[in-house]
């Protein structure tokens, strides 16, 4: 199976794609939804944390300021 993955920050021309041949032996006796788990949480999950940043910080205040 052959799929394309995608991911963005929603800005115009800020999305990041990739396509992966998945060997058809690893998702051989599940059912639908257990591919789609498969496939999300050992591909898609994997790829988008390659290709996103994120963090976060404690703050002292609520100024807001960013």
């Amino acid at each position: 199976m052959k799929i394309r993955m995608g991911c963005g920050i929603g800005n115009v021309g800020a999305d990041h794609y990739d396509e992966v041949e998945i060997p058809d032996e690893e998702l051989e006796g599940m059912t639908e939804y257990e591919k789609e788990n498969y496939i999300y949480e050992g591909y898609v999950i994997p790829f988008a944390n390659e290709h996103l940043e994120a963090w976060y910080e404690e703050i002292e205040d609520d100024k807001g300021d960013f």
